[in-house]
């Protein structure tokens, strides 16, 4: 699973963090702290990410998020998500 491999290696770092999957997780989570950065796994089909980005953005807007993106990009007709300073791997 992509999101422990990632949560592992940034405590290996000295770094800490929380594993929140769905909406209720995210809202449960900020709620309790404050954090430099979410990460969102896109590539899901039980759980709405664009859904969980949005409701990170509202209740703490200075948080930065990381998208996860699906090989490929996200499928035609997926809700368009507003990025400011993208970044490319290529």
């Amino acid at each position: 699973m992509l999101p422990m491999l990632i949560l592992d290696s940034l405590r290996e770092a000295g770094h800490q963090g929380e594993l929140a999957d769905d909406r209720v997780k995210v809202d449960r989570a900020l709620a309790s702290k404050a954090f430099d950065a979410a990460i969102v796994d896109l590539d899901t089909r039980a759980r709405n990410g664009v859904d969980l980005i949005q409701a990170i953005r509202a209740r703490a807007p200075s948080t930065t998020v990381i998208a996860l993106l699906p090989c490929g990009g996200l499928r035609p007709g997926k809700e368009a998500l507003s990025v400011a300073n993208p970044v490319s791997a290529n």
